[in-house]
């Protein structure tokens, strides 16, 4: 099945929860890196391709998927759908700076 680009807003339920997804998990090593995490983020129907995350009560990650309701099955999977509450909006056009080989001439 076709896959679509999807923006994701997640919205920790309580600040408890908001700790718990942005505290290094025990057992995690000093060295993971964010490679390492999008890594994680491979499912069979989804995959998280990008995330913004500041010191609000909200962050947006950038999904490929076949549907929403797999977005939200692979945030399951990782223990993260309790965690958060997630609006998915569909995206008809995808553009990036980064899906080209062009060098910034401003980043500002």
């Amino acid at each position: 099945m076709e896959r679509n680009h999807y923006l994701a807003v997640h919205t920790y339920i309580s600040d408890e929860a908001k700790a718990l997804i942005t505290t290094k998990p025990d057992g995690r090593s000093d060295n993971f890196t964010d490679e390492d995490w999008l890594k994680t983020m491979v499912f069979e129907k989804a995959q998280c391709l990008q995330q913004w995350m500041g010191h609000d009560d909200f962050f947006f990650c950038h999904w490929s998927a076949e549907s929403e309701q797999d977005i939200h099955d692979a945030l399951d999977s990782v223990g993260a759908g309790l965690l958060i509450q997630t609006a998915c909006y569909a995206a008809k056009r995808f553009v990036s700076f980064f899906q080209y080989n062009w060098k910034p001439t401003c980043l500002c």
